[in-house]
């Protein structure tokens, strides 16, 4: 009798050892295939349409940075996004945010990965997009600071990431007769090129 409660002590013991060891071991493995969250700190405090657009704050837009590769852009897009056109150099998106709202965005590429991203938000049901065109103005205003004022629009710098950015932020929406936003990603290096004039006057 002894002999067993010793033999069942001894099991018991052996058991729970192994179950913690294996709760440890699966708890760390976890930990190491689990994907980093993503960023979503800014973008959370302004709810509505510009949350559902940009997504995240990492890169410019749904983490999409200048430089990426054609494919690694299209593994950022959004479960509602659809690629209407794409080729080598070229990507085409468009996602429908409700009945009345659409948004597009395309994405060139050249030797250097990303080289510009252009984004259309389309509000049919509005004659203005006053609301939208104020949130993504503070959005990035929080993220990059202050903008340049150029009276047709904004533009921030973006340093950060393989190839810095610039920022323009347009209302066009009286060139459509409806709410019209557009906002472009370009490198940054393109506006220091000198034009051809420029080069004749050194």
């Amino acid at each position: 009798m002894l002999l067993q409660n010793i033999v069942k002590i001894t099991f018991h013991g052996n058991t729970r050892r192994s179950l913690l060891r294996c709760s440890l071991f699966c708890l760390l493995l976890a930990g190491c295939t689990s994907q980093p969250e993503t960023d979503k700190k800014l973008i959370s405090t302004f709810p509505g349409t510009i949350a559902k657009i940009v997504d995240n704050d990492e890169g410019l837009l749904h983490g999409i940075s200048l430089g990426m590769p054609v494919e690694e852009v299209k593994k950022k897009s959004l479960p509602g996004d659809s690629l209407s056109s794409a080729s080598d150099n070229y990507l085409f998106y468009e996602a429908m945010l409700d009945s009345l709202a659409e948004y597009t965005y395309e994405c060139e590429f050249d030797e250097k990965g990303l080289r510009a991203l252009t984004l259309m938000i389309y509000r049919k049901g509005e004659t203005q997009a006053d609301a939208l065109f104020a949130d993504f103005k503070n959005y990035f205003t929080k993220k990059y600071g202050q903008p340049e004022d150029m009276g047709f629009g904004y533009i921030w710098n973006a340093p950060a990431g393989k190839r810095p950015a610039r920022i323009t932020l347009k209302d066009e929406s009286t060139e459509y007769l409806y709410g019209v936003i557009s906002v472009s990603f370009y490198d940054s290096a393109f506006e220091a090129r000198p034009t051809a004039k420029d080069s004749l006057s050194l």
